[in-house]
């Protein structure tokens, strides 16, 4: 009796390859035992697939390697400041397609503020930080933005007691993780919306940014003569029970590189609402020269209230 006769009468399946016609079947089947339907389901669909892409482009052995070492590049040198697969995820234009998808699918088409990627830089554990207080940890020149949100239920109803999650690069494009002059959680805040469903911050003007092209990210992007930038924006993400998760990105409206966004996360549902430019005076002291205000409606959807894994510690 052969190993394979063996394996089949053991559990009613065999893995024996009778050719190459056979293969993607025989492969099907073999992970076709998976017990949870959904994993099953996305597990079987990606096979197929891939089989079907090495099948339509005839991939060789030297193609195929090359591809493994393009993954296999991307765990190397990571650490806990980098995160590589998000960011390669964001440069294939997967991340926003995955918001999009299930912007429609679970919202019903009911109002909703759009979602955006999540990002590789969000961390757990940012300070909370009475409405109107600051993002600013450390000293960080810019020119001042006084920002205030507004969260709503589809009808419009104001929605206390929300948490929102706020993180930005400096005008120079840099996050706290990566940039050792800046202090701890610098730039980073959480807030709770009042009765009326808003929270206000102080900040300054984010900057646009090159993405890191370590490697192997940088040769694909050189390849395709892609450029390396993602324009200026904030991050929020917000949560409160029986409310869906929503994570979003505000853009810059006047940013040079809106339409260059190696990230494909700059859409015209998320430009920055309200966003004025002002040179008389402030209504807070500190601020002198130009500076700017912005409004935005953050609308949410029932659903369920799911804080993702953050990225990087």
């Amino acid at each position: 009796m052969t190993d394979s006769q063996a394996h089949e009468q053991a559990d009613g399946h065999s893995d024996f390859v009778e050719d190459l016609a056979s293969l993607t079947p025989t492969v099907l089947a073999s992970y076709s035992r998976i017990e949870d339907e959904r994993l099953r389901e996305l597990v079987t669909s990606a096979i197929s697939h891939l089989h079907a892409f090495v099948r339509e482009v005839g991939l060789t052995n030297q193609e195929w390697r090359q591809a493994l070492d393009f993954v296999n590049a991307l765990g190397r040198g990571a650490g806990p400041g980098s995160n590589r697969a998000m960011a390669l995820s964001d440069l294939l234009g997967v991340s926003t397609l995955v918001c999009l998808l299930e912007d429609t699918a679970v919202t019903g088409g009911a109002h909703h503020t759009a979602s955006s990627v999540l990002g590789p830089v969000w961390r757990q554990g940012a300070p909370f930080v009475e409405s109107g207080g600051s993002l600013l940890r450390s000293e960080t020149p810019g020119e001042p933005l006084l920002f205030t949100g507004r969260v709503l239920d589809p009808s419009g109803n104001p929605l206390p007691d929300v948490t929102v999650h706020v993180w930005q690069a400096t005008p120079d494009g840099l996050y706290e993780n990566q940039d050792e002059e800046q202090e701890e959680m610098n730039l980073r805040a959480r807030f709770t919306t009042g009765a009326d469903g808003t929270f206000q911050f102080r900040s300054v003007l984010p900057g646009g940014y090159p993405i890191p092209t370590v490697e192997p990210l940088g040769t694909m992007l050189r390849l395709a003569k892609r450029p390396a930038w993602r324009p200026a924006h904030i991050h929020f993400m917000l949560h409160r029970e029986g409310l869906r998760t929503l994570v979003t990105q505000i853009f810059h409206p006047l940013d040079p590189h809106l339409h260059q966004d190696a990230a494909f996360g700059a859409t015209k549902d998320l430009m920055m609402g309200g966003f004025e430019e002002h040179t008389g005076p402030a209504p807070e002291p500190g601020i002198e020269g130009t500076w700017y205000t912005a409004e935005e409606t953050f609308v949410m959807v029932p659903g369920e209230s799911v804080v993702p894994a953050a990225p990087i510690e």
